[in-house]
């Protein structure tokens, strides 16, 4: 897997990211970033957790904001896939990286419980550490 990311990362060769959405402005700001770096031949995939505790509206305004992403990289030409699988975010992140050998996770710093005195949320910080694809936090 390493081997594979860094050849990808350094040869400009066609890149998987992984997009991280929980429906945060963050994660909005991630998603204008990844918006900048997608070429050509490069695949997307866009990820939203739903957890027990998340309630329906909730859920609808991540699937909302994952089918809004979609539609603005398919004006741009380019293809994406929707994925909204049940767990805890920040295990299902690093797991869904590493079943998709993603070469880069995309994700916002901080999402809808965003901490007063921390710049990095719990969920991006063990995806940083825990993650053997790059990751792109976004604030």
């Amino acid at each position: 897997q390493r081997e594979r990311e860094k050849s990808a990362l350094h040869r400009g060769q066609s890149m998987r990211y992984l997009l991280c959405s929980d429906g945060s402005a963050a994660s909005g700001l991630a998603f204008a970033r990844l918006s900048q770096l997608v070429k050509e031949g490069d695949t997307i995939f866009l990820l939203g957790v739903r957890t027990t505790s998340m309630q329906p509206e909730r859920e609808r305004l991540v699937r909302d904001a994952l089918e809004k992403h979609h539609a603005e990289l398919e004006e741009q030409g380019f293809q994406a896939e929707i994925l909204m699988p049940a767990g805890y975010p920040r295990e299902v992140i690093v797991a869904t990286a590493e079943e998709l050998e993603v070469d880069v996770i995309v994700l916002g710093s901080v999402g809808m419980n965003p901490s007063s005195k921390s710049t990095l949320g719990s969920t991006s910080e063990y995806v940083a550490v825990h993650a053997s694809a790059a990751c792109l936090i976004v604030k």
